[in-house]
């Protein structure tokens, strides 16, 4: 696959994630996106082709926001900031969408059913969710890489070194959570 192809895929994902999520409760922002991406490439084997290192708020790659500002560029996607409630961004499609859903049909077609599965489990989630969450499984596939013994209690007192604002009780119950939806054993896969 080519660069121009990535990039075309890339742009049809953020997309259909956009048109997808638009009628879901919970706020899909910029945090979202970025945490969803991560959990398609890291745990579903998706090839996006992204680099994500953990930061503030969970696994950051620098490149989805590249790739969602170009987004919304060329109005496959349109970025309303929101300054009631959570704050933030919401993220809706735009008039431009289904175009490039449809330049990226044969990769939505082949990863529909990850992209499906994401957004069965993970749509209804806030974006403090999404963060403990993606930073519980950045977490363990740096356990798994570096072939340490995993613990959840040890996972969980990592990220609250990393994040002192969850509860380990909230960590723990994330991670089992995460355990139950079968996520680590796809990691492992």
């Amino acid at each position: 696959m080519n660069v121009i192809n990535d990039l075309w895929n890339r742009v049809g994902l953020i997309s259909d994630f956009a048109k997808r999520l638009e009628l879901k409760k919970t706020q899909f922002g910029k945090t979202a996106v970025m945490k969803y991406l991560f959990i398609l490439q890291e745990v579903f084997k998706v090839p996006l082709g992204y680099e994500f290192s953990l930061y503030t708020y969970g696994p950051y790659c620098s490149d989805v926001l590249s790739d969602l500002d170009y987004t919304e560029a060329i109005d496959g996607v349109k970025i309303y900031s929101v300054g009631a409630g959570t704050g933030g961004y919401s993220i809706r499609p735009s008039y431009k969408t289904d175009e490039y859903l449809k330049k990226s049909k044969d990769f939505l077609s082949k990863n529909a059913k990850s992209i499906d599965t994401v957004i069965e489990l993970f749509g209804n989630m806030s974006a403090r969710d999404l963060e403990l969450r993606s930073t519980i499984i950045y977490l363990y596939k740096n356990y798994l890489q570096n072939n340490w013994e995993i613990d959840s209690d040890e996972i969980a007192s990592d990220v609250m070194e990393l994040k002192p604002y969850f509860s380990k009780q909230e960590i723990l119950n994330a991670y089992d959570q995460l355990d139950k939806m079968s996520i680590f054993t796809k990691i492992e896969g």
